[in-house]
């Protein structure tokens, strides 16, 4: 019978099991919040309350502010987000964090630079995504002019097509208008 009863938990693992289980569901829900954030997830939600995307949009920086607490900020990058939905308040909110003053007791840090040398997550975050946002936005203006290239190479096609027929048909009318002998 002594065989069936489970071994007494001692306390710090008990504390360890709970730490798991609010670490697993606090990153759930953080990918749930972005997600409706980004118009992905239960969209009967955004349906019922058409606020609630804006809502979790707002929420983001603070979103941030928990996943610092929780030593996983590199979801930002590794996660499934798109540095497109990043806007200037959660780069604020990820400088803030980078350069507040008690984020570790070796002493205060001038830059954004010094503190990601010293190891800060949020500083070495905010660099990863500024490099990646800045690679974003020049592939994104390489192909923004590749479709205007295309575009105008489409137009002259179309313009010399047009021309081509134009031609054609000023001939033809030559030829009807001209004196029969």
């Amino acid at each position: 019978m002594r065989d069936n009863i489970p071994p007494q938990k001692k306390r710090g693992e008990e504390q360890d099991r709970h730490e798991e289980i609010s670490r697993a569901f606090l990153g759930e829900f953080i990918e749930f919040a972005w997600g409706l954030g980004s118009g992905k997830g239960d969209q009967s939600l955004m349906r019922r309350n058409p606020h609630a995307r804006e809502m979790y949009l707002k929420a983001r920086p603070q979103l941030i502010e928990i996943l610092m607490g929780m030593g996983q900020l590199n979801w930002l990058i590794n996660g499934d987000v798109r540095i497109e939905e990043f806007d200037e308040a959660l780069f604020a909110k990820l400088r803030e964090l980078a350069l507040q003053k008690d984020w570790s007791d070796k002493g205060d840090y001038a830059s954004l630079d010094e503190t990601a040398a010293h190891g800060n997550d949020a500083a070495l975050t905010l660099i990863g995504l500024e490099a990646m946002k800045r690679e974003h936005d020049r592939l994104e203006a390489i192909a923004r002019v590749e479709y205007e290239r295309d575009e105008e190479k489409r137009r002259l096609a179309e313009i010399e097509r047009l021309r081509k027929a134009r031609a054609e048909l000023d001939e033809q009318i030559s030829e009807l208008t001209e004196p029969t002998a």
